[in-house]
């Protein structure tokens, strides 16, 4: 539990949960599409109750009063495909053409229930890997005999072999450890892996017997694996034993691993939480990437309990509206 200078509180801040930001770009998300498409799920409408219960895609934000993905239903985040994005500034912009690929933003006014078996996945649909280098703020560096650094997110990506006509660095760390916001970062080199996309969840109460997963993709040849991704859940009551992962993608025998990504998990009340049921490890590689971040916040006794070895970096901070 952290303890001392760590100054948690809730204030009127906390209608950013509405309106969230990727990649340095603040606006609400575009609304989604698929999942709702009658088509697909006949029993789901935006704005009102939803039961998913078969593989359908998300992309943007979703409104919904009452959601439920049912066993072997999974929902898959719609992969970043790099459409308004700069990779001199390393952001995103929706007048350019973003149209919320890579993350899903679900804000269920009443309950989410997640099934035993069900799944959200977001592994592998952030900022592609790239030899030149990877994209995203932490994207993995390039040798030129094309091996890769992993990319960075929560931690920092692994370097490649010195044996690869010089060394690419690990992409670096970055976003915020209590309310991440961005996606994870491409590794570098040959056919590298992409980072993780982004899911965040707003409801009223949260029933987590599935998995969410925001993995770092493997590379498939010499280059660096992604890093993961975000997963950032504010509700009012969690319980269940289901599994939330953010972990590194693999590098190669000559490419780094993919740094871990960032989960952070607030609420109110729980009847029950498996904050251990979660993954923020680094990637293995000729040298493993770093662990990311997972931390878990009482709102309303202002505790915080961390996970995997979490650790506060000198540009990152402590003092948070929640």
């Amino acid at each position: 539990m952290l303890v001392g200078s760590y100054s948690i509180q809730r204030t009127a801040a906390y209608a950013l949960l509405l309106v969230m930001s990727l990649a340095g770009i603040a606006a609400a998300f575009p609304a989604g599409g698929n999942c709702t498409n009658p088509a697909v799920n006949p029993l789901c409408t935006m704005n009102g109750d939803c039961w998913i219960n078969s593989t359908c895609t998300m992309a943007g934000q979703y409104n919904f009063t009452h959601l439920k993905i049912n066993n072997s239903a999974t929902v898959f985040v719609v992969e970043y495909d790099e459409t308004g994005y700069s990779l001199a500034t390393r952001t995103a912009s929706e007048a350019a053409g973003w149209t919320g690929a890579g993350a899903a933003l679900i804000n269920v006014s009443g309950s989410l229930i997640l099934s035993q078996g069900a799944s959200i996945n977001a592994v592998g649909k952030g900022y592609a890997g790239n030899a030149t280098p990877g994209n995203g703020t932490g994207g993995g560096n390039s040798t030129s005999s094309s091996c890769g650094g992993g990319g960075g997110h929560g931690g920092k990506g692994g370097n490649s072999s010195n044996g690869c006509i010089g060394v690419a660095g690990g992409g670096t760390h970055y976003d915020l450890p209590f309310l991440p916001n961005d996606l994870g970062s491409g590794g570098g080199g040959t056919t590298p892996g992409s980072g993780g996309g982004m899911v965040a969840i707003i409801a009223e109460s949260l029933e987590l017997n599935g998995s969410i997963s925001a993995n770092g993709s493997n590379t498939g040849g010499n280059g660096g694996g992604g890093s993961g991704g975000t997963v950032r859940i504010e509700v009012r009551n969690i319980n269940g034993t289901g599994w939330i992962n953010a972990a590194g993608g693999l590098g190669s025998a000559h490419g780094g691993g993919g740094g871990g990504g960032r989960i952070a998990v607030l609420f109110n009340t729980t009847q029950g939480f498996y904050a251990n049921n979660t993954n923020v490890t680094g990637g293995s590689g000729v040298n493993y990437g770093q662990t990311g971040t997972m931390i878990v916040v009482n709102r309303s006794t202002t505790d915080a309990w961390v996970v995997n070895n979490f650790t506060l970096r000198g540009n990152e901070g402590v003092n948070y509206d929640l």
